[in-house]
């Protein structure tokens, strides 16, 4: 996220963390939704906002360029999640 195209994501990931968990509090505490799938999308190590927060981790991929970086990030994604 190098250039985010929002604006709580112009400020770094700090605010984009925090608006994730404000929405992901709101909906399984507030709203008592409990069947929800939360999926994070990133490259970026330092936009993840945690564990207890997150149940799938992906990333986009695109057929132009070297994918070296991607996958040696998802590989370090894979060491923190358990496999279901």
């Amino acid at each position: 996220m190098t250039n985010p195209p929002l604006r709580w994501g112009a400020q770094g990931p700090e605010p984009a963390k925090k608006l994730y968990r404000i929405v992901y509090d709101r909906l399984t505490n507030h709203h008592k939704i409990n069947n929800l799938v939360w999926v994070w999308n990133s490259v970026a190590k330092d936009w993840y906002p945690g564990n207890d927060v997150v149940d799938i981790v992906s990333a986009d991929t695109y057929s132009q360029g070297d994918h070296g970086v991607c996958t040696l990030i998802i590989s370090s994604y894979e060491s923190r999640r358990p496999a279901y």
